[in-house]
Protein backbone atom coordinates (compact mmCIF):
# COMPACT_ATOMS: atom_id res chain seq x y z
CA UNK A 1 0.00 0.00 0.00
CA UNK A 2 1.43 3.50 -0.39
CA UNK A 3 2.33 5.36 1.79
CA UNK A 4 0.48 8.52 3.41
CA UNK A 5 0.65 11.97 1.50
CA UNK A 6 1.13 14.13 4.64
CA UNK A 7 2.18 13.60 8.65
CA UNK A 8 5.09 12.17 10.21
CA UNK A 9 6.81 9.61 8.32
CA UNK A 10 9.25 7.77 10.62
CA UNK A 11 12.17 5.40 9.50
CA UNK A 12 10.38 2.34 10.67
CA UNK A 13 7.18 3.01 8.70
CA UNK A 14 9.46 3.19 5.28
CA UNK A 15 11.25 0.03 6.62
CA UNK A 16 7.55 -1.73 6.53
CA UNK A 17 6.92 -0.20 3.32
CA UNK A 18 9.76 -2.38 1.42
CA UNK A 19 8.83 -5.57 3.49
CA UNK A 20 11.81 -5.60 4.76
CA UNK A 21 11.93 -8.23 7.88
CA UNK A 22 14.53 -6.13 10.35
CA UNK A 23 13.55 -2.69 11.79
CA UNK A 24 16.89 -1.63 12.13
CA UNK A 25 19.00 -2.08 9.77
CA UNK A 26 17.50 0.54 7.38
CA UNK A 27 19.51 4.23 6.87
CA UNK A 28 17.84 7.28 4.65
CA UNK A 29 20.99 6.17 2.39
CA UNK A 30 19.84 2.48 1.66
CA UNK A 31 19.64 1.33 -2.54
CA UNK A 32 15.72 0.71 -1.91
CA UNK A 33 15.05 3.53 0.32
CA UNK A 34 16.48 6.40 -2.13
CA UNK A 35 14.54 4.07 -4.75
CA UNK A 36 11.30 4.61 -2.87
CA UNK A 37 11.92 8.11 -2.49
CA UNK A 38 12.45 9.01 -5.69
CA UNK A 39 15.67 10.78 -4.95
CA UNK A 40 19.48 8.76 -6.82
CA UNK A 41 21.54 12.17 -4.87
CA UNK A 42 21.65 14.45 -2.42
CA UNK A 43 19.80 14.35 0.96
CA UNK A 44 17.10 12.14 1.78
CA UNK A 45 13.99 13.73 3.50
CA UNK A 46 11.12 12.10 5.08
CA UNK A 47 8.75 14.26 3.24
CA UNK A 48 10.41 12.25 -0.17
CA UNK A 49 8.30 9.83 0.40
CA UNK A 50 4.96 11.15 0.41
CA UNK A 51 2.32 8.36 -1.48
CA UNK A 52 5.52 6.70 -2.69
CA UNK A 53 4.41 2.68 -3.36
CA UNK A 54 6.54 -0.72 -2.68
CA UNK A 55 5.58 -3.08 -4.97
CA UNK A 56 7.09 -6.77 -5.43
CA UNK A 57 5.45 -8.10 -8.77
CA UNK A 58 5.38 -11.19 -10.51
CA UNK A 59 4.28 -14.47 -11.84
CA UNK A 60 4.31 -18.44 -12.53
CA UNK A 61 2.63 -20.32 -15.17
CA UNK A 62 1.94 -24.11 -15.03
CA UNK A 63 1.24 -25.98 -18.37
CA UNK A 64 2.45 -29.21 -17.91
CA UNK A 65 0.16 -32.05 -16.88
CA UNK A 66 0.92 -33.19 -13.07
CA UNK A 67 1.67 -32.24 -9.88
CA UNK A 68 4.13 -29.23 -9.15
CA UNK A 69 5.59 -27.12 -6.12
CA UNK A 70 5.91 -23.39 -6.81
CA UNK A 71 8.27 -21.38 -4.11
CA UNK A 72 6.91 -18.80 -2.57
CA UNK A 73 9.74 -15.59 -3.51
CA UNK A 74 11.13 -13.06 -1.02
CA UNK A 75 9.23 -10.51 0.07
CA UNK A 76 6.05 -12.08 -1.41
CA UNK A 77 3.34 -12.09 1.42
CA UNK A 78 -0.24 -12.45 -0.89
CA UNK A 79 -0.80 -13.80 -4.27
CA UNK A 80 -3.65 -14.96 -6.78
CA UNK A 81 -3.97 -17.51 -8.81
CA UNK A 82 -6.30 -19.09 -11.80
CA UNK A 83 -6.58 -22.64 -12.17
CA UNK A 84 -8.68 -24.41 -15.41
CA UNK A 85 -9.53 -28.02 -15.05
CA UNK A 86 -9.38 -30.05 -18.10
CA UNK A 87 -11.94 -30.81 -20.79
CA UNK A 88 -13.87 -34.06 -20.99
CA UNK A 89 -13.32 -36.17 -24.35
CA UNK A 90 -15.77 -37.14 -26.88
CA UNK A 91 -17.82 -40.77 -27.00
CA UNK A 92 -17.76 -42.37 -30.19
CA UNK A 93 -21.18 -44.97 -30.87
CA UNK A 94 -21.29 -45.08 -34.46
CA UNK A 95 -22.18 -42.82 -36.42
CA UNK A 96 -23.22 -40.95 -33.61
CA UNK A 97 -21.71 -39.79 -29.88
CA UNK A 98 -21.89 -36.87 -27.62
CA UNK A 99 -19.06 -34.60 -27.09
CA UNK A 100 -17.04 -33.95 -23.31
CA UNK A 101 -18.16 -31.43 -21.15
CA UNK A 102 -16.01 -27.89 -20.84
CA UNK A 103 -13.37 -27.85 -17.80
CA UNK A 104 -14.41 -24.90 -15.20
CA UNK A 105 -12.25 -22.28 -14.15
CA UNK A 106 -12.00 -20.99 -10.77
CA UNK A 107 -9.64 -17.94 -9.54
CA UNK A 108 -9.03 -16.33 -6.22
CA UNK A 109 -7.28 -13.41 -5.14
CA UNK A 110 -5.46 -12.20 -1.97
CA UNK A 111 -4.02 -16.21 -0.85
CA UNK A 112 -1.88 -15.95 2.23
CA UNK A 113 1.48 -17.08 1.76
CA UNK A 114 5.17 -17.65 3.20
CA UNK A 115 8.53 -16.44 1.52
CA UNK A 116 10.80 -19.30 1.03
CA UNK A 117 7.58 -21.83 1.65
CA UNK A 118 6.62 -24.53 -1.08
CA UNK A 119 3.10 -24.81 -2.29
CA UNK A 120 1.55 -27.48 -4.29
CA UNK A 121 -0.23 -26.56 -7.94
CA UNK A 122 -1.78 -29.77 -9.78
CA UNK A 123 -2.57 -29.37 -13.33
CA UNK A 124 -5.13 -31.88 -15.10
CA UNK A 125 -5.01 -33.82 -17.71
CA UNK A 126 -7.21 -34.07 -20.53
CA UNK A 127 -10.18 -36.10 -20.86
CA UNK A 128 -10.37 -38.68 -23.70
CA UNK A 129 -13.31 -40.65 -25.14
CA UNK A 130 -14.46 -44.36 -24.95
CA UNK A 131 -11.83 -44.56 -28.28
CA UNK A 132 -8.90 -44.13 -25.75
CA UNK A 133 -10.42 -45.40 -22.63
CA UNK A 134 -13.17 -43.15 -21.29
CA UNK A 135 -11.65 -40.64 -18.46
CA UNK A 136 -12.73 -37.45 -17.10
CA UNK A 137 -10.55 -34.44 -17.41
CA UNK A 138 -8.75 -33.79 -14.36
CA UNK A 139 -9.27 -31.09 -11.95
CA UNK A 140 -6.44 -28.18 -11.49
CA UNK A 141 -5.51 -26.50 -7.99
CA UNK A 142 -3.05 -24.49 -5.80
CA UNK A 143 -2.41 -25.59 -2.54
CA UNK A 144 -5.79 -28.04 -2.05
CA UNK A 145 -9.03 -28.40 -4.03
CA UNK A 146 -10.70 -26.18 -1.32
CA UNK A 147 -8.38 -23.37 -1.65
CA UNK A 148 -9.01 -22.49 -5.54
CA UNK A 149 -9.60 -25.02 -8.16
CA UNK A 150 -10.57 -25.63 -11.84
CA UNK A 151 -13.19 -28.84 -11.71
CA UNK A 152 -12.39 -31.24 -14.67
CA UNK A 153 -15.25 -32.14 -17.08
CA UNK A 154 -16.70 -35.09 -17.85
CA UNK A 155 -16.48 -37.31 -20.36
CA UNK A 156 -20.18 -38.42 -21.38
CA UNK A 157 -21.53 -42.05 -20.73
CA UNK A 158 -23.62 -42.49 -24.08
CA UNK A 159 -26.38 -44.15 -22.61
CA UNK A 160 -27.08 -41.22 -21.06
CA UNK A 161 -26.05 -38.61 -23.58
CA UNK A 162 -24.89 -36.11 -21.28
CA UNK A 163 -21.54 -34.48 -19.89
CA UNK A 164 -21.34 -32.19 -17.49
CA UNK A 165 -18.73 -29.59 -17.28
CA UNK A 166 -16.42 -29.35 -14.34
CA UNK A 167 -17.05 -26.95 -11.45
CA UNK A 168 -14.70 -24.11 -9.62
CA UNK A 169 -13.98 -23.21 -6.18
CA UNK A 170 -12.65 -19.55 -5.51
CA UNK A 171 -13.71 -15.77 -5.15
CA UNK A 172 -15.28 -16.21 -8.38
CA UNK A 173 -14.73 -18.06 -12.01
CA UNK A 174 -17.08 -20.05 -14.39
CA UNK A 175 -18.10 -23.81 -14.69
CA UNK A 176 -17.55 -25.70 -17.68
CA UNK A 177 -20.07 -26.07 -20.22
CA UNK A 178 -22.18 -29.19 -20.04
CA UNK A 179 -23.11 -31.54 -23.05
CA UNK A 180 -26.26 -33.32 -23.90
CA UNK A 181 -26.89 -34.97 -26.94
CA UNK A 182 -29.97 -35.54 -28.93
CA UNK A 183 -29.63 -36.27 -32.63
CA UNK A 184 -28.61 -40.19 -32.49
CA UNK A 185 -27.32 -39.83 -36.11
CA UNK A 186 -24.35 -36.66 -35.99
CA UNK A 187 -21.97 -36.65 -33.19
CA UNK A 188 -22.44 -34.10 -29.98
CA UNK A 189 -19.96 -30.98 -30.24
CA UNK A 190 -17.60 -30.56 -27.13
CA UNK A 191 -18.61 -27.86 -24.48
CA UNK A 192 -16.89 -24.96 -24.10
CA UNK A 193 -14.23 -23.73 -20.77
CA UNK A 194 -15.61 -22.02 -17.70
CA UNK A 195 -15.08 -18.12 -18.04
CA UNK A 196 -13.37 -15.47 -15.65
CA UNK A 197 -17.05 -14.54 -14.72
CA UNK A 198 -20.10 -16.94 -16.44
CA UNK A 199 -20.09 -20.75 -17.40
CA UNK A 200 -18.95 -22.12 -20.43
CA UNK A 201 -20.95 -22.43 -23.30
CA UNK A 202 -22.90 -25.95 -24.22
CA UNK A 203 -22.70 -27.33 -27.95
CA UNK A 204 -26.06 -25.94 -28.27
CA UNK A 205 -25.16 -22.30 -27.63
CA UNK A 206 -25.54 -21.38 -23.89
CA UNK A 207 -25.52 -18.24 -21.63
CA UNK A 208 -22.25 -17.35 -22.66
CA UNK A 209 -19.08 -17.97 -20.71
CA UNK A 210 -15.74 -18.20 -21.53
CA UNK A 211 -15.57 -20.95 -24.32
CA UNK A 212 -17.60 -21.88 -27.34
CA UNK A 213 -18.90 -25.27 -28.49
CA UNK A 214 -18.37 -27.62 -31.62
CA UNK A 215 -21.65 -28.12 -33.69
CA UNK A 216 -23.29 -31.52 -34.22
CA UNK A 217 -20.75 -32.18 -36.74
CA UNK A 218 -18.50 -33.13 -33.66
CA UNK A 219 -16.46 -31.09 -33.44
CA UNK A 220 -14.45 -29.64 -29.95
CA UNK A 221 -15.44 -26.63 -27.79
CA UNK A 222 -13.22 -23.73 -27.33
CA UNK A 223 -11.19 -23.04 -24.46
CA UNK A 224 -9.81 -20.24 -22.14
CA UNK A 225 -6.89 -18.55 -21.46
CA UNK A 226 -4.88 -17.95 -18.24
CA UNK A 227 -4.18 -14.66 -18.66
CA UNK A 228 -7.38 -12.49 -17.41
CA UNK A 229 -10.82 -11.85 -18.57
CA UNK A 230 -11.06 -10.84 -22.19
CA UNK A 231 -14.07 -11.29 -24.78
CA UNK A 232 -15.67 -14.45 -24.40
CA UNK A 233 -16.10 -17.23 -27.35
CA UNK A 234 -18.17 -17.79 -30.11
CA UNK A 235 -20.74 -20.24 -29.40
CA UNK A 236 -22.64 -22.88 -31.84
CA UNK A 237 -25.29 -24.82 -32.04
CA UNK A 238 -26.15 -25.59 -35.66
CA UNK A 239 -25.14 -28.53 -38.02
CA UNK A 240 -22.04 -27.71 -39.83
CA UNK A 241 -20.73 -24.88 -37.45
CA UNK A 242 -17.37 -23.64 -36.85
CA UNK A 243 -15.59 -25.23 -34.22
CA UNK A 244 -15.91 -23.57 -31.36
CA UNK A 245 -14.31 -20.69 -30.43
CA UNK A 246 -11.22 -19.77 -26.98
CA UNK A 247 -12.33 -17.04 -24.80
CA UNK A 248 -10.37 -14.83 -23.41
CA UNK A 249 -7.71 -15.40 -25.20
CA UNK A 250 -8.31 -19.13 -25.25
CA UNK A 251 -7.61 -21.57 -28.03
CA UNK A 252 -10.89 -22.23 -30.45
CA UNK A 253 -11.67 -26.18 -31.04
CA UNK A 254 -8.46 -28.15 -32.58
CA UNK A 255 -10.74 -30.06 -34.93
CA UNK A 256 -12.30 -32.73 -33.11
CA UNK A 257 -10.30 -32.31 -29.79
CA UNK A 258 -10.70 -29.50 -27.40
CA UNK A 259 -9.18 -25.58 -27.49
CA UNK A 260 -6.70 -25.05 -24.82
CA UNK A 261 -7.38 -24.70 -22.27
CA UNK A 262 -9.73 -26.92 -20.77
CA UNK A 263 -12.24 -27.11 -24.05
CA UNK A 264 -14.24 -30.39 -24.28
CA UNK A 265 -13.45 -32.60 -26.99
CA UNK A 266 -15.98 -33.47 -29.72
CA UNK A 267 -18.30 -36.75 -30.09
CA UNK A 268 -17.89 -38.75 -33.25
CA UNK A 269 -19.81 -38.89 -36.16
CA UNK A 270 -19.43 -40.53 -39.64
CA UNK A 271 -15.89 -40.46 -39.60
CA UNK A 272 -16.26 -43.06 -36.97
CA UNK A 273 -13.88 -41.15 -34.28
CA UNK A 274 -14.03 -39.11 -31.26
CA UNK A 275 -11.82 -36.04 -29.95
CA UNK A 276 -9.96 -35.39 -26.97
CA UNK A 277 -10.42 -32.77 -24.48
CA UNK A 278 -7.88 -30.08 -24.09
CA UNK A 279 -5.82 -30.11 -20.79
CA UNK A 280 -5.69 -28.09 -17.79
CA UNK A 281 -3.40 -24.88 -16.53
CA UNK A 282 -2.79 -22.90 -13.56
CA UNK A 283 -1.07 -19.57 -13.20
CA UNK A 284 -0.18 -17.81 -9.89
CA UNK A 285 0.33 -13.69 -9.94
CA UNK A 286 1.84 -11.18 -7.20
CA UNK A 287 1.44 -7.68 -6.81
CA UNK A 288 -0.34 -5.12 -4.65
CA UNK A 289 -1.67 -3.89 -8.33
CA UNK A 290 -2.52 -6.85 -9.61
CA UNK A 291 -5.72 -9.07 -9.14
CA UNK A 292 -8.15 -11.42 -10.93
CA UNK A 293 -10.51 -11.32 -13.19
CA UNK A 294 -8.97 -8.27 -15.35
CA UNK A 295 -6.81 -5.96 -13.50
CA UNK A 296 -3.01 -5.82 -14.44
CA UNK A 297 -2.91 -9.48 -14.80
CA UNK A 298 -0.54 -9.92 -18.02
CA UNK A 299 2.68 -10.87 -18.03
CA UNK A 300 4.89 -8.18 -16.13
CA UNK A 301 8.51 -7.90 -15.86
CA UNK A 302 9.27 -9.74 -12.34
CA UNK A 303 10.82 -7.59 -9.21
CA UNK A 304 10.76 -4.57 -7.10
CA UNK A 305 8.49 -1.91 -8.15
CA UNK A 306 9.38 1.64 -6.49
CA UNK A 307 6.22 4.58 -8.17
Amino acid sequence: MAMQSSGAISLNQVTLELRNTSLSTISMNDTRARLLSKKSSGQVSFSDFYGRNYDNQGQSQYTTVGTHSWTCPSGVTQVSAVCIGGGGGGYHSGNAGPGGGGGGLGWKNNISVTPGSTYTVVVGSAGVGNDYGLVNGGDSYFINTSTVKGGGGQSPNFSSGTAYGGNYVGDGGGSGGNMWHGDPTAGGGGAGAGGYTANGNTNAGGSGGAGGAGDSQGLGGGGVSIFGQGASGASYGCYNCPVGGGGSGGQSGQGKNGGLYGGGGGGADSSGSSGYGAQGAVRIIWGETRAFPATNTGNVTAGEVYT
